[in-house]
């Protein structure tokens, strides 16, 4: 990527190439895991598909929050790449799933095409374009990707709907969730990115005079993100709760059942802080 291979600022000292090389490993690493998860192997329980991975690329994030693909931006491609690993991992079975052959009912084999066929069109598309976006950036490369990224929130939340209703696979249901809870929250992100739009837009991103451009909050908003940051994690957290508990169903619980949605529920209480305040809701705190 082109945030890899130039510095921002020479006073700042050069990445490790540990840095890029643990990068690598945590995409990997969570590809696999996801596989695993996603044909069996292991379940959510004993084996949350994201867990240190994720942890790891948050730190990744904040450490190269200075360079252009960096900070939140960077932690989209981690998962976009660790995305792109899991599909080519399972594109035997994602081939052979559609196979009418495989099925012992027309009925949960025609709502598997309409759950499952859109949302991996708005993925792939996702990886497509959010890597050409990459070498070709304009404005009208990141107003597509919000589209496809629009696309990806309503297959998705039409592919859990489906398999909340025809199918009982918590697997399934949860990767679906995950699936749903990313979309919204990097549409939200491209909506909103000051970032976004310096790198691929303006093409004039500098963090020193970013920070020292910086306005801070005024209380008003100081206090409505904090509001904001505690609903979105206190929801995602119930939410993923409730998801574990109906997976596990009667068995004995572990503590991954409260630490995996906890873990979540952090990551969107960050993100419901740090993404920025719209300009409608920053008028209406300031008209308040």
């Amino acid at each position: 990527m082109a945030g890899h291979t130039r510095f921002m600022n020479k006073k700042m000292p050069q990445p490790s190439r540990l840095l890029e090389l643990t990068a690598l490993g945590i995409t990997l690493s969570l590809a696999v895991q996801s596989m695993a998860w996603a044909v069996g192997e292991a379940s959510p329980s004993t084996q949350n598909p994201a867990g240190t991975s994720l942890a790891l690329g948050l730190a990744i994030a904040y450490l190269s929050r200075r360079r252009k693909i960096g900070g939140w931006l960077l932690y989209f491609y981690l998962q976009l790449f660790s995305s792109l690993l899991v599909t080519l991992l399972m594109l035997p079975q994602t081939l052979t799933a559609p196979l009418p052959e495989q099925w012992d009912s027309s009925s949960r084999y025609v709502w598997y095409l309409v759950g499952t066929i859109p949302m991996l069109l708005a993925m792939v598309s996702e990886m497509s374009w959010g890597i050409y976006l990459l070498w070709h950036r304009s404005e009208a490369n990141v107003e597509l990707l919000k589209k496809i990224l629009l696309a990806l929130c309503l297959t998705s939340a039409a592919s859990l709907l489906i398999d909340l209703k025809y199918f009982d696979d918590p697997r399934t249901v949860i990767m679906d969730g995950f699936t749903l809870f990313f979309a919204v929250i990097w549409a939200a992100y491209f909506r909103r990115s000051r970032r976004v739009r310096l790198v691929f837009i303006e093409q004039s991103w500098d963090y020193e005079r970013q920070q020292a451009e910086a306005i801070p909050l005024t209380p008003k908003e100081l206090s409505y993100v904090r509001k904001r940051a505690s609903i979105v994690g206190l929801v995602i957290f119930v939410l993923l709760l409730l998801m574990m508990g109906n997976d596990l169903g009667d068995k004995k619980p572990e503590a991954e059942i409260f630490y995996v949605p906890l873990f979540y529920g952090i990551v969107a209480a960050l993100l419901g802080r740090y993404l920025p305040i719209s300009r409608s809701k920053k008028a209406t705190l300031q008209a308040s």
